[in-house]
């Protein structure tokens, strides 16, 4: 993981200490489907089956967390 806060347009905050590595998500017990990452091979965005359930989710900058939700 990285610890780098960044100001963005407008002096926003973003914060990328909450980022993981593909391989993070996998010992998580994630079956990843689809991921993109950005240029330090953290993931910003994927799809993947987790407990039975398939989801997407996505890294908020602001809140240095990632949003997951239910897809069917």
């Amino acid at each position: 993981m990285t610890t780098a806060i960044k100001r963005g347009v407008n002096g926003v905050l973003f914060d990328f200490s909450g980022m993981k590595e593909p391989e993070t998500f996998i010992r998580d017990g994630y079956q990843l489907q689809a991921s993109s990452t950005n240029g330090r091979n953290h993931v910003t965005s994927y799809i993947a089956k987790r407990k039975g359930l398939r989801v997407h989710g996505h890294y908020d900058y602001q809140k240095a967390e990632y949003v997951e939700e239910s897809i069917c």
